[in-house]
């Protein structure tokens, strides 16, 4: 079994990661996503 997972020390990386930050930021604000997860996430356990 192989498991991938991204090299975080990589510029690529850190590029990527801005690129879809940006993206969310401009998708939704920090409310609306705080409450997606909010109804999103099992609080019952």
């Amino acid at each position: 079994m192989y498991i991938w997972a991204s090299d975080t020390k990589r510029q690529v990386f850190a590029e990527e990661m801005c690129r879809q930050l940006a993206l969310t930021e401009e998708i939704m604000d920090e409310e609306e996503a705080l409450g997606f997860i909010e109804s999103a996430f099992d609080w019952g356990g």
